[in-house]
This record gives structure tokens, sequence and C-alpha cells, in this order.
């Protein structure tokens, strides 16, 4: 999704250098709800469908009614299609729901292709993104962009509203790294232990779909008006505990022989190991007692810049084996399942 400038997409959360149109629009309030009916015809209008195949169409259409009639049944007023463009402009570079042009966007890649266009779960993950800002357009205001739960309530919502009518293991097969999905609804993440929007909110859906909330609990949170992770906890007792003891969990970072950086960016000189120690307090030794660490770039294989190696349990010396810049990810593990992330940037030079 995109608000003011940024984009919340369903893969990776990176700026959209789009300029936003300011179409002419009719305000909410002067729309009255439109009838669904049997076809998907009325609930999407797909610009540049042309360039569509009839299958693709047929998809298409399918699957984006078939969310907005759930949608209408369980989360809310559905007031007029969802427009999906597949246009070829040249200024969206990524997929995602723009707000204010009201547009689902689903631009080529670097190859021509629009892989989303031929995955449900992306395709309603981003209708319902479209959806709430038509029934709760107070959801998507300004005054909700800079807080920092906004992405993650409604990346992890959207995911949840996807789970229900897909209700298999993963998001969006074939569509990750080397064909694996982009991610596994449920899973043992944690919101404190976790990195920007979409990891947040991918937590979240696990911890809606583990503890059996429901779509009308969900609407209940929407309607409340108290958009807030706070907000959310109230619809059950046994979230409120879950997200109770998620919040609950610190593990700190503390470096040495460089000045410590908020960003994590670290210019490192050949000779001069950076030391990163990573320090748990109570909660998160009782509840991970197995906790370790490993350093992964985002695609998932080890850096092929960098050297860390582990001189105690959770300390680590960090070294170049060459000179160049990588985002390398500190991955957090209880076992064998990931519980979160977080990024660090080095960089080697002469």
């Amino acid at each position: 999704m995109k608000v003011h400038g940024k984009t919340v997409a369903a893969g990776n959360s990176r700026p959209d250098k789009k300029r936003p149109k300011q179409p002419e629009t009719v305000p909410d309030e002067q729309v009255d709800s439109y009838e669904i009916t049997g076809t998907g015809d009325s609930s999407c209008i797909i610009k540049g469908e042309s360039s569509l195949s009839p299958q693709q169409k047929r998809f298409i259409r399918s699957t984006i009614h078939k969310a907005v009639q759930f949608f209408a049944g369980n989360f809310g007023e559905v007031k007029r299609p969802l427009v999906l463009s597949v246009l070829d402009t040249g200024d969206v570079l990524r997929t995602g729901y723009h707000v204010k042009d009201d547009v689902i966007n689903f631009p080529p890649d670097e190859k021509g292709r629009r892989p989303a266009l031929d995955s449900a779960d992306i395709l309603v993950h981003e209708a319902f993104h479209a959806l709430v800002a038509q029934a709760y357009p107070q959801l998507t205001a300004d005054q909700y962009v800079n807080e920092s739960e906004y992405v993650r309530l409604h990346e992890g919502l959207a995911d949840y509203f996807t789970h229900q009518l897909y209700p298999d293991e993963s998001f969006a097969e074939g569509l990750g790294e080397g064909g694996k999905p982009l991610r596994n609804y449920r899973n043992r993440r944690r919101v404190s232990l976790s990195p920007g929007g979409h990891s947040q909110g991918n937590a979240l859906t696990s911890y809606l779909l583990d503890n059996q909330v429901t779509p009308d609990q969900v609407r209940g949170f929407l309607e409340d008006g108290d958009f807030s992770l706070r907000g959310l906890a109230q619809i059950s007792p046994k979230l409120d505990r879950a997200l109770q003891l998620d919040a609950s969990l610190s593990l700190k970072d503390k470096v040495a022989n460089y000045p410590a950086s908020d960003l994590r960016k670290y210019w490192l000189e050949e000779g001069k190991p950076l030391e990163v120690a990573f320090e748990a307090n109570q909660s998160l030794q009782e509840t991970h007692p197995n906790l370790s660490i490993e350093w992964l770039r985002p695609s998932g294989f080890p850096s092929k810049t960098f050297v860390f190696d582990e001189t105690e349990p959770n300390r680590f010396r960090v070294e170049p084996k060459g000179h160049g810049a990588e985002k390398v990810l500190a991955v957090f593990r209880d076992g064998q399942e990931i519980i979160g992330s977080r990024p660090f940037y080095f960089g080697s030079k002469d």
C-alpha cells in the first residue's frame, strides 16, 4: 500500500518513486454503496486490461469478486468497484495499493512480467487495503501515517484476510527468493524482535490465527477507532496475553571498537574488527531458552564480504574479507524457528 509517498507492498516495503497524481474524486460520504452482482465485472475495473489474456482477466475478476463479497459480508461496507492498473506508465515501480489515487498498481518487473497478477494471495491482500480505505477512510488518514503501528497493523490484517479465503500454510507460493513463498502465515516471529512493517505484520497474522480471532472481532476493531496494537489486543483475552508476553521481550545489541550507530551502519577497517554483543532480558531467556543468532543476507545466504566469528554465545567479531557494502540480518532463532531479526549495514573500502 502506498500512503502519501510511501509504499507498503505485498512483498518488501520500499519507497515508490511514483509522484502521486491528484484525480478528481467524489468524497466518500457522497457515494452510495453499489450493488455487488453475481459476476466479477461489478467488483473491479482493470485499467489496461487489453494487455491481459482472457484467462488472466477471468482469474483476476473472479479473485477480486471473491474478496469483495467476503469483505462486504464480514468486515465492512463496499462503496465502489476496486480499480486495478496494469498500465506500463514507467512511473510506478512496485505492486501495491496507492491511497491517494485509490488504485492497486501492478507494474511490470525488469523482464516485463507481472507475476503478482497470477497470485490470488497478492490480489486479495491488496484488495483488502483498498477495501479498508473505502469502509474506514479514517484508518488511512494523515494522523496514522507516521505511527509505528500503522504498517504492521494493515499488513497483518491483510494477510489474515487472505488466509480466511485461502487457508493454507504460505502466502504467495513461488514468488519468494529461490521459488519459496514470500512468507508463512503461522510462525514464531515476535513483533518486538522483528524489523519493519511486513515482518511485524507477519508476526501479528500468526497471533491472530493462533488465538482463533474471528472476522467479527476484527470488524469490531476496525469500527472501534482505536487503531493501535493496544486496541487490537482488546478484542480477545488470549490475544491480549500473547501480545503482552511479546512486549516483555528485549534483546539489546552493543558494539565495541567503533562508535555506536543508531542506524547500525558501520564502515569497517581492515585489522580493526567490530565487536557486537546481544543481551537478552530475563523474559526472553525464559521464553526462548535456546536463543541463537545467525548472520545472513536478506536472500537467506551468508555474507560475501564479511566474516562473523562467534567468540562467546551471542557475541561476535565482524571483519571484512573484501571490499564492498552489504545489508546483513542478525537472525534470531529458537532452535530452528526464526523468532525475529535485525538489520545491520556494513561497508569496507580502501
